[in-house]
């Protein structure tokens, strides 16, 4: 069992937590905690709330993380998307998530987003398939593990969609 220091942490009467995009602009502002909430925090869990850690923690990550807005528009990419589908994230960025499957395969996704974004909960994708498979910008197919986490802020749903070969 892990003890935690019992610390105060001072702080001003709000924290804005901001997500930064790749070219550092600010994205959205993704929570605002209170100050009861603040003084809760201990040493251990500041770096939850720290800019830099969120960052190092998104890109760093050893799977590739792709984030998609309700209408399946690509908003955030990682280190590791970008290597998995050979494409700079810049490309990416709010092209439809169906880029990334073969065409074959594009119409029936669609709709599948269409029914995640009805019911949004965590969930493996393609429970009910032999396989997932994804393209990358070669054209080249590959199966892969999909995990879909969704979150809901006051600008709307999105979708963390994790993705390992």
């Amino acid at each position: 069992m892990v003890s935690r220091p019992n610390t105060t942490f001072n702080a001003p009467d709000s924290l804005e937590v901001r997500v930064w995009d790749w070219r550092a602009r600010l994205v959205d502002r993704v929570a605002a905690m209170d100050v009861t909430t603040i003084e809760k925090l201990t040493e251990l869990d500041k770096h939850l709330v720290d800019p830099e850690f969120m960052i190092k923690l998104f890109e760093d990550f050893t799977d590739a993380i792709i984030v998609t807005d309700a209408n399946g528009a690509i908003q955030l990419v990682n280190k590791q998307a970008e290597l998995l589908f050979c494409y700079p994230r810049a490309e990416l960025y709010n092209q439809s998530v169906e880029c990334l499957l073969p065409k074959r395969l594009r119409d029936q996704h669609v709709k599948d987003r269409a029914l995640f974004a009805n019911k949004p909960e965590a969930r493996q994708m393609g429970s009910n398939r032999a396989h997932l498979v994804g393209l990358t910008k070669d054209g080249l197919e590959m199966d892969l593990q999909i995990m879909l986490t969704p979150i809901v802020l006051a600008k709307g749903l999105f979708v963390v969609t994790t993705i390992r070969q």
